[in-house]
């Protein structure tokens, strides 16, 4: 879901391909784990959106579709696997009544997912995370200790442009 641009498109393409009875199963960054642990460095062209249970469930039911079940999974530093059913649809899946899926929800509405002031800190996270590094690097070759890095995925991109 983070890379696609039109999103209300897919959705509304997931919704009339899902069979009545059928289960969409959608994984994505979590948000909250990406404002919490500071991952600026998941953020870039490709990805066009970050969600929460919250949005997803927002987002979701717009197409008729609804949250039936949700969890927290270590992917990429923290992603959200969730699951959707139509809402005409039988009850062949865990329904929003999922105890786990309320519990993320109500945690969600308690940190302020949905609130501005959630974000607001996260580029003064990001700049401190910066100028610890900066330090830490000056401190290494001030000690003229080499530093030897491997690889090219956007995450390091973005992190050494940074």
């Amino acid at each position: 879901m983070a890379h696609i641009a039109d999103l209300h498109s897919a959705i509304r393409g997931i919704a009339l391909l899902l069979k009545p009875d059928g289960v969409a199963v959608i994984e994505n960054h979590y948000v909250k784990d990406l404002i919490d642990q500071v991952e600026f460095d998941s953020i870039y062209h490709e990805h066009l959106c970050y969600y929460s249970a919250t949005s997803f469930q927002n987002l979701f039911s717009q197409h008729g579709l609804t949250l039936v079940d949700i969890e927290r999974i270590p992917v990429h530093g923290g992603s959200l696997r969730a699951y959707f059913q139509r809402m005409d649809g039988p009850c062949t899946f865990a329904r929003a009544g999922n105890i786990l899926t309320n519990a993320l929800l109500n945690e969600e509405s308690i940190w302020g997912v949905s609130n501005i002031h959630f974000y607001q800190d996260f580029g003064k996270k990001i700049e401190s995370l910066r100028e610890n590094l900066t330090a830490m690097l000056r401190e290494i070759k001030k000690k003229n200790n080499r530093i030897a890095v491997y690889g090219a995925s956007a995450k390091s991109t973005t992190f050494l442009n940074y």
